[in-house]
């Protein structure tokens, strides 16, 4: 059992084929996913941090309501103040759109030395490359799919705020600042 396992192994990573497969396949699976994430997994983590947010706030603020008188309550909202978040903003906004250069600049890189090195076996054993370019495109479809399936239908009913806590966090931090 062990021999024939020992042989397997050693006739899959002494076949080029098997290179130059995982090397066009890690170059082109890196640039779907990256691209896939900064174009469309990106939107909708957005919304999905809005509407945990949203969830939360209500969660705080719908058992606090009842207990606060209308004067007390007025007398809030007319001082509280909504921060000028714009420099904030402009920098997370920079930051994102260095990170992303720098992600496709990098990818960039690692993908052409990769199909560089799938062209070459191929080129040096006489291996079939249409052949390792239609096996990766339909392996490429089913990630895409999966992809697209996961992140369309599952996280936006997934719940990940764990209200208690944050609402543990937001009350101490006021019994805090209000006692002392």
């Amino acid at each position: 059992m062990l021999k024939d396992l020992y042989n397997w192994f050693k006739d899959i990573f002494s076949d080029p084929k098997m290179y130059a497969n995982v090397f066009f396949n890690v170059a082109a699976a890196s640039v779907f996913i990256a691209y896939f994430f900064f174009t469309y997994a990106s939107g909708i983590e957005q919304e999905i941090v809005k509407k945990q947010t949203r969830y939360i706030t209500n969660d705080l603020i719908t058992p606090i309501n009842p207990i606060i008188s209308n004067d007390l309550r007025k007398k809030i909202i007319s001082k509280l103040k909504v921060p000028d978040l714009q420099k904030e903003d402009q920098a997370a906004l920079d930051a994102n759109n260095l990170l992303k250069s720098t992600g496709y600049f990098t990818l960039f890189f690692v993908y052409v030395f990769l199909m560089s090195l799938a062209f070459l076996i191929c080129c040096i054993y006489g291996i079939d490359y249409y052949h390792i370019i239609m096996v990766n495109l339909i392996l490429l479809v089913c990630i895409g799919l999966t992809e697209f399936t996961f992140l369309h239908f599952l996280p936006e009913h997934f719940v990940q705020a764990d209200t208690n806590w944050v609402k543990w966090k937001i009350l101490s931090k006021l019994r805090e600042k209000l006692i002392y």
